[in-house]
């Protein structure tokens, strides 16, 4: 009996090693995407000049200074550092949660992979710009949703599916 325990910890372990490896790699394609997006964007698009794609959708420069929506863009270094140390602090909650996780499988691991990887791409850009490079512009007549970046689409995908796991599927994920 104390044998079938010890083989079941280990199934639990490689696993969670696999889960881990696919965290990781996910994590690494979305922050990849992401940046390679934003330096097109940065070397393409001009601030102040959107270019039409759909009757929907543009592609417009935002350096974003601020937090999601750009709220809070102004408020010098402290601002900035402040900023820094949240959006930090959340990711590395994000991974105490995602090590945490209940029940892990591949689908879960790669919602987390989605999050952490855009929440990673937003932290280098506010690191290394001072900002973070936002160009989709998403509207309807005279509406626009507040300008966003691949990281955030992904972040946003992330959140929605678990969310949709946690209420409706009513999987204990944490």
């Amino acid at each position: 009996m104390k044998n079938t325990k010890l083989y079941a910890k280990d199934v639990q372990i490689l696993l969670m090693k696999r889960y881990n490896f696919l965290f990781f790699i996910f994590s690494f394609v979305v922050f990849i995407i992401d940046q390679a997006t934003k330096i097109w964007a940065l070397n393409k698009l001009i601030i102040g000049n959107p270019i039409k794609i759909l009757p929907f959708l543009n592609f417009t420069l935002v350096h974003n200074e601020g937090i999601a929506f750009g709220m809070f863009n102004d408020g010098g270094p402290i601002k900035d550092f402040l900023l820094i140390t949240i959006t930090i602090l959340a990711t590395i909650f994000l991974l105490i949660f995602y090590f945490k996780m209940l029940n892990p499988n591949g689908f879960k691991t790669i919602i987390f992979a989605f999050v952490f990887g855009g929440a990673i791409g937003n932290i280098y850009d506010r690191v290394t710009r001072g900002y973070v490079v936002d160009f989709i512009d998403v509207y309807f007549k005279n509406f626009h949703w507040p300008v966003f970046n691949i990281a955030d689409t992904f972040i946003t995908i992330g959140l929605i599916l678990i969310f949709y796991l946690q209420i409706f599927k009513k999987e204990e994920i944490l």
